[in-house]
């Protein structure tokens, strides 16, 4: 899990300057990504307040539309339903556990610095895959 986050602090700059968006329930091992990347890089970690998924969306989506959040992971379906002007100030935005649409992954990569789009999980890790 170490060479997990040291990976994301090379490949996003992720640091204690970074708020990182915990969307992805406990349950789901995106969560250890998101977590782990934080703690051992020294980011704040924001966790949402939400009892069902579609608070959980609404939450998040208000989140990513204020100033803050720096670094998120998403789903592409929820990528989907965000504005062009969501997300002012994330510098990192990780598509995955679903297929990622080239056309998608354009868009936010014309406007975000730092899009990628992995893939995942194997028994030792949760990503096996990043482009770029």
């Amino acid at each position: 899990m170490i060479n997990l986050a040291v990976s994301e602090k090379q490949r996003s700059g992720m640091g204690p300057q970074s708020k990182v968006l915990q969307f992805t329930t406990a349950t789901c091992d995106g969560s250890i990504w998101e977590w782990t990347s934080a703690l051992v890089n020294g980011a704040e970690l924001w966790l949402l307040d939400a009892s069902n998924p579609q608070e959980q969306v609404a939450q998040a989506m208000q989140l990513l539309s204020e100033p803050g959040i720096t670094t998120v992971a998403l789903t592409p379906s929820v990528v989907e339903l965000l504005p062009p002007e969501a997300m002012p100030t994330v510098q990192s935005l990780t598509l995955a556990g679903e297929a990622c649409p080239l056309a998608l992954l354009e868009k936010w990569s014309a406007r975000i610095p730092g899009v990628a789009n992995v893939y995942g999980p194997t028994e030792a890790t949760v990503t096996t895959a990043t482009f770029p």
